[in-house]
């Protein structure tokens, strides 16, 4: 397994040092084969904005901020809904009305207080996500609409910023990453915006198997393995297991 620590032209500097609590905190992944401090140590330096806070934002956010990302950003302008409640994993029924964002936020801090937290409790938008893109490294897109997928890649694409993205609808997800090594981008897929579709439904336990491939993409690319879902999209189906990776051109 080789190990390097460059996201296209963006290196991850180890200047921030592991404190002995934050040692502590990551034994289990600093007793990992081939896992070393610096590897921990990139993962404090690293930037990574989420858009989106609903179904697989709660697993990306939590997981991310567990593993020690340094700093997270949230886009989120959206309050809590009962009819969230049953795949939205970071929200309780006391909660429904109230913004997801400051929910988020005050979960992650409780379960990680070493993860600086930059909220944006806004709609992305053309005004907003060229300035909000700038100073992360890594974007991952937890959003549900073609609208808005639309605008992460493009303005991501402008900014030379790599794109994780994930989808869940029904019974089966979807996973890739754009505008990284291979230059893959959103347009490859669906060179047309599709028209937007009636709402489907989803079984919430495909929310944690997307969102935890959709997490566990982003820390390899923060850690450099080589092997990741760049040029890659994989389709998983929940009901009978089944795995596909296409090559995407």
């Amino acid at each position: 397994m080789k190990l390097y620590g460059k996201i296209g032209v963006i290196i991850f500097n180890v200047n921030k040092m592991l404190t002995e609590r934050e040692k502590q905190k990551y034994n289990r992944q600093l007793i990992l084969p081939d896992y070393t401090e610096k590897h921990q140590q990139k993962l404090k330096n690293a930037k990574v904005l989420v858009v989106g806070a609903g179904g697989l934002g709660s697993v990306v956010l939590t997981y991310l901020s567990r593993t020690g990302i340094g700093t997270i950003g949230i886009v989120e302008f959206d309050h809590v809904d009962e009819t969230n409640l049953h795949r939205q994993v970071l929200y309780n029924e006391k909660e429904i009305g109230l913004s997801k964002i400051e929910l988020a936020i005050e979960r992650l801090t409780a379960g990680n207080s070493f993860t600086s937290i930059k909220s944006y409790k806004e709609a992305l938008n053309i005004n907003n996500a060229k300035s909000i893109f700038y100073e992360f490294n890594i974007i991952v897109d937890c959003t549900d609409n073609f609208n808005t997928r639309y605008l992460i890649n493009d303005f991501a694409s402008q900014l030379a910023k790599p794109v994780v993205f994930a989808s869940v609808a029904n019974y089966e997800g979807q996973a890739t990453i754009l505008n990284y090594k291979k230059k893959v981008n959103y347009r490859d897929i669906f060179p047309e915006k599709p028209d937007n579709a009636p709402i489907k439904g989803v079984l919430p336990t495909l929310l944690p198997v997307i969102g935890g491939i959709q997490t566990n993409e982003v820390i390899k690319m923060v850690l450099g393995f080589e092997e990741t879902l760049d040029g890659k999209l994989l389709i998983y189906n929940i009901l009978n297991n089944s795995q596909h990776i296409i090559k995407i051109k």
